[in-house]
């Protein structure tokens, strides 16, 4: 063959090569969660997504899918194709409690997904309303007890960290509260500002603003020690509530049969996101700390953390829900 029609040839077959390159870095890469928009995970998907779409040269979309106590994001990533375009971000419960909780979670969190990255780690704490005439945890235990209809408690979803933090909570204070389940965090902590529950257990970053504006008041956080965003709010430890601890991370998962390379490039994007400098200062605002896992480091954590809470789970007496 001469060499014009080499050249011919090794043009008519480079457009379409290009022609493809250009189509996967247009293709977006969403990022699926399970509550809705203004809550702290939503806020984590699109400050890692904002660096994400840098690093990786492709737009990057959030789109959360609420319902069924974040399960149904859960699921549909579980269902997506494995093409690398659709990556979950959650929080550890829908991944280390709900197989415990629920009797059909609707999938399994080892078998059905690909560990990519861990993003932050984040705190909880229990709140009150503005209004509520108690300043501290003594306060609002006692009156609790003066009134049986105050034992009402908010959580972000039935059967989550949280939820599990107010029961063990209830049982440490001689109180007998009743949780109220809702479709995230943000639901939460609008219906906590807006009066229309006196208490409620949600993340330190979706509560920072308004306790220092004082639309509610943080009595106490769950966690080794205080959070940097509230270190005027003690923690439960230091109150006596020693069983009352607990943290939890927000990871990023892809469907099962994903290429491991694939994984391993979203584990860097994300690493090094999570790490910029002006991000390392907003997860401090909000008391949450930047974590570095790659896929088998998280692996190794979600099933550390399944056997762990299965154990605590099964201790508590919790009837797994339909």
């Amino acid at each position: 063959m001469k060499r014009r029609d080499l050249l011919k040839l090794a043009a008519a077959t480079a457009v379409p090569l290009i022609g493809r390159q250009s189509q996967a870095q247009a293709t977006p890469l969403r990022i699926i969660t399970g509550f809705p928009a203004g809550g702290g995970l939503d806020l984590c998907a699109r400050l890692v997504g904002e660096q994400m779409s840098t690093t990786l040269a492709r737009p990057v979309l959030v789109e959360p899918k609420p319902g069924a106590a974040g399960r149904i994001a859960v699921q549909y990533v579980k269902a997506a194709p494995p093409d690398g375009h659709t990556l979950l971000l959650t929080p550890a419960s829908m991944m280390v409690i709900y197989p415990w909780t629920f009797k059909a979670p609707g999938y399994d969190p080892v078998a059905d997904f690909v560990p990519v990255a861990g993003a932050v780690v984040v705190q909880f704490g229990l709140a009150v309303r503005e209004g509520i005439p108690v300043s501290n945890i003594k306060d609002y235990v006692s009156w609790v007890k003066a009134d049986s209809k105050r034992a009402l408690y908010g959580t972000p979803a039935a059967g989550s960290t949280p939820s599990f933090l107010g029961g063990l909570f209830s049982a440490a204070a001689g109180l007998d509260l009743k949780p109220v389940d809702y479709k995230g965090n943000a639901p939460l902590i609008n219906d906590l500002i807006g009066g229309h529950i006196d208490a409620g257990f949600a993340t330190v970053g979706d509560m920072v603003e308004y306790h220092r504006n004082r639309k509610l008041q943080v009595l106490a956080v769950a966690g080794p020690e205080r959070s940097p965003a509230l270190p005027d709010v003690p923690t439960f430890r230091e109150l006596g509530y020693t069983a009352v601890d607990g943290e939890e991370w927000y990871g990023f998962f892809l469907p099962r049969g994903a290429s491991p390379s694939v994984a391993e490039t979203y584990a860097k994007a994300v690493n090094a996101a999570v790490l910029q400098p002006k991000l390392v200062e907003r997860w401090r605002a909000l008391g949450w700390r930047p974590i570095e896992l790659g896929p088998s480091a998280l692996e190794q954590t979600l099933k550390s953390d399944m056997a762990r809470w299965r154990e605590i789970v099964g201790k508590s007496g919790y009837v797994p829900q339909d």
